[in-house]
């Protein structure tokens, strides 16, 4: 919570969340018939209302979904998704995620997008496929 909620693959600790803060899960589970569901959830705690810095981020975070899920069409080439995918502003870079998109199945899994600024002659490219 609060200031450990960010970057990602922290430990929790005995700080007692406050009113205010965010409190942020994120969590693989393997359910029916084996396949994996991949969930993050964030809440605010508390009847504080959000600081305009908490606005602010959801909203960035919110359009970049918004923008990347819409990118997300049969046919379109790995680079290309990754190319013109939006991403964190220069501020948020440091503690961003580590990948843009991975699949998910039975586990996080193939393909695993780097950001754009990751994406290397190894990196290997293929095409998204409907289904």
């Amino acid at each position: 919570s609060g200031p450990r909620t960010n970057p990602w693959f922290q430990e929790c600790s005995s700080r007692v969340i406050e009113n205010g803060d965010l409190v942020a899960f994120d969590t693989d589970l393997i359910g029916p018939y084996g396949f994996c569901a991949d969930l993050s959830r964030t809440w605010l705690c508390g009847d504080r209302p959000p600081s305009n810095e908490q606005r602010d981020l959801f909203r960035i975070a919110a359009d970049q979904i918004a923008h990347n899920t819409d990118l997300m069409r049969p046919g379109i080439s790995f680079r290309d998704l990754v190319e013109r995918s939006a991403v964190p502003p220069d501020d948020c870079y440091p503690t961003r995620y580590g990948v843009l998109y991975h699949g998910v199945g039975l586990a996080d899994e193939y393909p695993t997008l780097p950001h754009a600024s990751d994406w290397t002659a190894d990196t290997p490219d293929g095409v998204l496929e409907p289904g």
